[in-house]
């Protein structure tokens, strides 16, 4: 079913995001150099962001429920601070 394989596919990239996290996390407090420090608290703030979409989207496949155009688009930009275009 084409489902299913959506679904594992989702949760595969769910999986291999969370461990992504997890390291950043990890190592983040181990960092002396600012800068590098920096552009990892960046890395992983955007990470957390795009981990939610994913997870709505499985949410979505386990539920079978439909869902209309503008809720795609809303959870795919929710969270994206400028779609596109200098400033929003």
């Amino acid at each position: 079913r084409e489902l299913d394989k959506q679904k594992e596919l989702i949760e595969k990239h769910i999986k291999i995001e969370m461990g992504l996290i997890k390291r950043i996390s990890e190592k983040i407090p181990q960092i002396t150099d600012e800068k590098v420090k920096l552009l990892l608290n960046a890395i992983l703030a955007d990470e957390k962001r795009h981990h939610k979409l994913p997870k709505q989207v499985l949410e979505v496949i386990i539920r079978g429920e439909t869902i209309t155009a503008e809720e795609w688009l809303d959870m795919m930009w929710r969270s994206v601070p400028f779609h596109g275009a200098p400033g929003g």
